[in-house]
């Protein structure tokens, strides 16, 4: 079998057993006509045309099968070979840079010499899977982000003109790379994608939307078609979106200051069926926006019913500073959270959110930590950094007074160690 329909076997075999949650029936890579297949790659590889040898590795990268195998090494060797002799072509390395880029540690050192060589092409004629496999490799290899702006100067100037035949992935990708590699300069560019990237989102799948959302939130954007898309597609979809991209939805909405009716509707009906499938930080990313953008939707009684339910059952498990702020945005619309003042309130609670706690005996003697009889005094040491004061100011901000107003009331001498001094 020649080494192009061995590995075009190989490429087939992994569209078909890999899907989402990976590969669906290991067992295939124990099947003999497998084994024999990968036995060619393995003592063969010096023989094999670069496509062939390319194709059977991006296909055995899907298929998951170990980076530290003896048939992986002698595929990942031969193509470091042929990278350093210059022998590959431009689809050759943006093949080989997409294998390297799905490997959990990828070679460094190779996808540099990858990009070296790809900046020697004609860079006017690259097609868009390899301006977003450029891009891709930047993100990893870019440390030094002066290393390579001029070539990401070049770059984004080439893409500015092929944003329209980018594809929905394509377009999600190079607005994450523009995000990770700082390019807000790129004004031009971020606006053509942004305007792009409106058409497209009933096709995002949830990662995409939420790097195209960060993109928006990054750059400062605003795309008023964008936001009509989003009230389309959310509605529909919300039953199947993952939460975490809900949460980057009603994040955008509350950056931006958008008030999305149908977003912020569908986003309560889904947390009254899904609330208790929610993390913590999920609850808090779907309900704190109705507060800071001051709306009841509809079914606001029944939302907040189911809110209470679940502070019943989790109040342990939330973070003290995501409470106070979930708590806050319920105040915000007239929801008071009388049931949970008390436990606000307590010690325990307040020391979690600032305190450096020391216990005295009546003799003065610091006592253990955990010690609770016999503690004469109790003192909150608040260490008060920059962000707690207005600017240019010893004059604290009204929250941080507030706390260490409810700790003298609850019986503790407060310190205050100011921010200079600490650094004295």
């Amino acid at each position: 079998m020649s080494d192009t329909m061995a590995s075009g076997a190989l490429q087939r075999i992994s569209e078909l057993e890999v899907d989402d949650s990976g590969v669906k029936n290991p067992g295939v890579l124990e099947n003999e006509v497998f084994r024999a297949l990968c036995l060619q790659f393995e003592f063969e590889s010096s023989k094999l045309s670069s496509s062939g040898l390319l194709n059977a590795l991006q296909a055995l990268v899907t298929l998951q099968i170990d980076p530290q195998s003896s048939l992986m090494a002698s595929l990942l060797s031969e193509s470091e070979e042929r990278l350093g002799k210059g022998q590959l072509t431009v689809e050759n390395l943006c093949a080989l840079g997409e294998s390297l880029l799905e490997l959990e540690n990828p070679n460094c050192a190779m996808l540099e010499e990858i990009v070296n060589h790809m900046q020697e092409k004609d860079i006017e004629k690259w097609t868009p899977r390899e301006i977003v496999m450029v891009y891709k490799i930047l993100q990893v290899t870019a440390r030094e982000r002066k290393q390579y702006q001029n070539l990401l100067n070049r770059l984004n100037s080439v893409t500015l003109p092929a944003v329209s035949q980018l594809s929905p992935n394509f377009a999600s990708v190079v607005l994450n790379s523009l995000v990770v590699l700082c390019q807000t300069q790129t004004v031009a560019l971020v606006t053509a994608l942004c305007k792009h990237s409106a058409e497209h989102v009933p096709y995002f799948t949830d990662c995409e939307l939420v790097n195209v959302l960060d993109a928006f939130l990054y750059f400062g954007h605003r795309e008023q078609s964008f936001t009509e898309a989003l009230e389309t597609h959310v509605p529909k979809s919300i039953l199947t979106m993952h939460p975490q991209t809900v949460c980057k939805v009603m994040q955008y909405c509350c950056k931006k200051v958008i008030l999305s009716k149908p977003i912020f509707d569908a986003v309560a009906e889904s947390f009254i069926s899904n609330a208790d499938r929610l993390t913590t930080d999920q609850i808090a990313g779907y309900i704190i926006p109705f507060g800071t953008l001051n709306y009841l939707p509809p079914s606001a009684s029944s939302l907040f019913r189911k809110l209470e339910t679940v502070l019943h059952t989790r109040l342990s498990h939330f973070q003290p500073h995501t409470l106070l702020n979930l708590l806050h945005s319920c105040v915000l619309i007239q929801r008071y959270p009388l049931n949970f003042l008390p436990k606000i309130f307590s010690p325990y609670f307040l020391q979690k959110l600032q305190d450096i706690e020391i216990k005295l005996d009546e003799e003065g003697f610091v006592l253990p930590v955990a010690q609770c009889e016999e503690v004469h005094k109790r003192i909150a040491l608040c260490v008060d950094g920059q962000n707690r004061f207005c600017a240019n100011s010893h004059n604290l901000l009204g929250e941080e007074a507030i706390k260490q107003r409810h700790l003298q009331l609850l019986g503790y001498e407060v310190v205050q160690v100011i921010y200079r001094f600490t650094y004295a």
